[in-house]
């Protein structure tokens, strides 16, 4: 399965097909080259601004101001999440998010990916809870993540819960979480901050598609919904590379020849493709 790096011409390890969202598809890339293996960019989703973000600030506003008593949270299904959430509130309402932990308020997020982002826009560590990261097994999603925060949750709990426009994989884990909330009588207010929408390849991403069919190549698969845009093609010869069972069961529906279960952490994608050559 070696390839050719399309951007120095070495021959490395196996090509690599990243499929996450810009800007996360991009960083990938660089790390993944840095790695040594010869990877491209498809992103299978496109992230965008939803057109009411004046009314997700409003509304995120309204969510702090009527929450002043009981167990208050913020869950944040993804970075994209995160950055569309702050977007849409702007630096003064962001700043009064960021200090409601002063008050109690604690963020949750199902991935590390999530944690950097919100620490990178000044949310303390301290105040965000995420599943256990330890092991090479650890699981993340919103199971995991109730395991770890349920203890806390009472009848008081007031949560507001940040995703996407549509339905879809995120959506889907999402409807998890707040059955469990609502099951405990909380108070759950959901805003849609960022939009899922289909990817759109440049020419020169469609000439790197043809390439990467064109040759056994290794997948990595990062969302169910985004698995709906690939190109329709026998893909027997192909590996998916894929960071939660849903997603597996999604890739060998499609044909994929293997489908491997991964840790969605850097150090453990590297770990896995090293393992597939």
């Amino acid at each position: 399965m070696a390839a050719t790096d399309p951007i120095t011409g070495k021959g490395l390890r196996p090509l690599v097909v990243v499929t996450r969202p810009e800007p996360q598809c991009g960083r990938w890339v660089l790390l993944l080259r840095e790695a040594g293996f010869a990877a491209v960019g498809l992103p299978l989703l496109r992230i965008a601004p939803v057109h009411e973000g004046v009314l997700v600030a409003s509304e995120v506003e309204r969510w702090l101001a009527d929450a002043t008593q009981g167990y208050r949270a913020v869950m944040l299904v993804s970075s994209a999440a995160v950055e569309g959430l702050w977007k849409a509130l702007g630096d003064d309402r962001a700043k009064q998010l960021v200090s409601s932990t002063q008050s109690g308020v604690r963020f949750w997020v199902t991935g590390p990916s999530s944690a950097k982002t919100l620490m990178s826009h000044g949310v303390d560590a301290n105040c965000i809870d995420q599943p256990d990261a330890d092991g090479s097994n650890a699981q993340f999603d919103s199971q995991a993540l109730w395991t770890q925060v349920a203890c806390g949750v009472n009848a008081d709990a007031k949560v507001l819960i940040v995703r996407g426009a549509g339905g879809g994989q995120t959506g889907g884990a999402n409807s998890w979480l707040e059955v469990q909330l609502r099951e405990r009588a909380c108070t759950v207010t959901v805003v849609e901050a960022y939009q899922r929408l289909a990817p759109l390849w440049d020419p020169d991403q469609r000439q790197l598609a043809q390439q990467a069919l064109g040759a056994p190549s290794v997948w990595l698969l990062t969302s169910v919904e985004g698995m709906g845009y690939l190109p329709r093609y026998d893909w027997t010869a192909q590996t998916a590379l894929v960071t939660h069972p849903r997603q597996r069961e999604a890739a060998l529906k499609l044909g994929f020849q293997e489908a491997r279960l991964c840790d969605p952490r850097l150090e453990q994608v590297i770990a896995s493709l090293k393992s597939l050559q």
